[in-house]
């Protein structure tokens, strides 16, 4: 059941946005009422106490993230323009974030031989937004040897203290809720990036768990954070990253780990400090094709918290940020070893998916049994192009042209011979 539209105006341009009733009916109240203000909404004190409560724990270990946390923090308040069911379900997030911090500092503490494991093989899949790294990260883990992370471990990687003598997780039942409640508030968005509880999902919202990661700025209008946040070291992300993944491998151990995440593209050196035996996978796929999907993606993930979503600043900052992905790729590919990285073309990946598959065990260096190749081949079918409906978008609609992208990615396409789609 929807509700009234809301309006949003975005440079002479008007975007109406159905919500839900009761997500209509909060925000017109919240705003009635003063609301989130009238209640604190993200003050830095009452999110770490109510996380405390949450949790029944008072450690977070090492301090480092306050800094980004209140960077953060300072930036929505000021920039991001929330209406009170954004601030409401930022708010939930947030202490859902510091609850996970306490809770892994907990199970190190409690079980300290989680620190001496070590991580299986690490195999990475990233390339720009939108260029088959899902549906190959999907198709790869239905591989039984392949360790991936699913969207209830990655919302929840920590599990229930009493884990050893439950027979079902909580954090599932959760999971699924989470994503019926994504499907509540904009449909739509599944037919950009269909989030499933108990499918693959990325690991930057393990990132998301140090407030060093690109996520904000995906879901937020938030500048100063997102310039502030390419001026840091991101050793401090990437060091909780493999602490978490430890903590995930303890739980549930395979012979190697398939993560994914366009992230990574902007800070490889750092990711290749933190693991250095790292075999990385990059997609590719025509520009004039990824970056307006992406700009849709932006949108929608940025309409469910506020009613003032600028088109064509999406379109600016996101042509300029993932220009900036390419090229830090680029100049960290000249540098590093032979061996370290596997190319694969989005659309070798659709015209024959196996053989595609197959070349990427042989750079893993890892069998490809026939039972995975089955499995992959079901997969496949199950799971096809647009099972949620055509996308559609426009490049046009986010201020953006044909000319200004090729501009952007010039060096990019030259270099792996990228085609026009």
């Amino acid at each position: 059941m929807k509700g009234k539209s809301v309006k949003v105006e975005v440079q002479n341009q008007l975007v109406k946005k159905k919500r839900p009733i009761p997500v209509a009916f909060y925000n017109y109240i919240g705003k009635k009422i003063g609301l989130p203000k009238s209640w604190g909404g993200l003050d830095e004190n009452d999110l770490i106490r109510t996380a405390r409560k949450k949790t029944c724990l008072n450690e977070f270990g090492d301090d480092q993230f306050l800094t980004p946390f209140r960077k953060l923090l300072e930036s929505v308040k000021e920039e991001a323009n929330l209406h009170p069911f954004g601030y409401f379900m930022l708010r939930i997030r947030m202490v859902d974030i510091l609850s996970t911090r306490l809770k892994i500092e907990y199970f190190y503490k409690t079980y300290p031989e989680i620190d001496e494991i070590e991580l299986s093989p690490v195999t990475l899949i990233t390339g720009l937004q939108r260029t088959g790294t899902t549906k190959l990260q999907r198709l790869l883990a239905k591989d039984l040897g392949n360790r991936t992370l699913l969207s209830w471990e990655v919302l929840s990687p920590v599990p229930p203290k009493d884990f050893k003598s439950r027979k079902k997780d909580p954090r599932i039942a959760d999971a699924r809720f989470k994503e019926k409640f994504v499907r509540y508030i904009d449909p739509e968005f599944y037919k950009i990036h269909a989030v499933v509880y108990d499918e693959p999902e990325e690991e930057i919202l393990l990132l998301d768990n140090a407030f060093l990661s690109t996520t904000p700025e995906a879901m937020f209008h938030v500048p100063a954070y997102a310039s502030w946040l390419e001026t840091q070291d991101q050793e401090p992300a990437y060091a909780y990253l493999k602490k978490q993944l430890k903590l995930l491998q303890w739980q549930n151990q395979k012979q190697r780990w398939i993560l994914k995440t366009p992230h990574h593209l902007e800070f490889l050196p750092t990711l290749v400090n933190v693991f250095p035996d790292i075999k990385i996978i990059q997609t590719h796929r025509d520009p004039l094709k990824t970056l307006g999907s992406m700009c849709s993606l932006v949108e929608h993930t940025r309409s469910m918290f506020s009613d003032e979503v600028d088109l064509r600043e999406i379109g600016r900052h996101w042509s300029r940020k993932t220009g900036i992905m390419v090229n830090n790729g680029l100049a960290f590919r000249d540098k590093t070893q032979p061996g370290r990285f596997l190319d694969v073309s989005y659309y070798d990946l659709i015209a024959d998916t196996m053989k595609a598959v197959e070349k990427i065990y042989e750079f893993m260096e890892a069998p490809f049994s026939e039972e995975a190749r089955k499995a992959m081949e079901i997969g496949a079918k199950v799971n096809p192009k647009n099972k949620f409906g055509k996308h559609k978008y426009t490049l046009e609609k986010y201020g953006l042209t044909a000319e200004k992208v090729d501009s952007i990615y010039k060096n990019y396409r030259a270099h792996f011979s990228i085609k026009y789609e």
